[in-house]
């Protein structure tokens, strides 16, 4: 995990992206189910997964 304190970050350059946007209040199992449903299918797909 990587974590970005603010969008002036360096490391931050636009690819291609899975995202889940949502108001993660902790890792509770449904909110686990959709973050490793997120990593599984970007995985696939090539492409970074990104938690907003």
């Amino acid at each position: 995990m990587v974590v970005y304190r603010g969008l002036d970050d360096p490391r931050l350059r636009p690819r291609p992206a899975a995202v889940a946007l949502g108001n993660f209040d902790g890792l509770h199992l449904g909110h686990r189910r959709i973050l490793d449903r997120l990593c599984r299918l970007s995985a696939k797909r090539g492409l970074r997964s990104l938690v907003l």
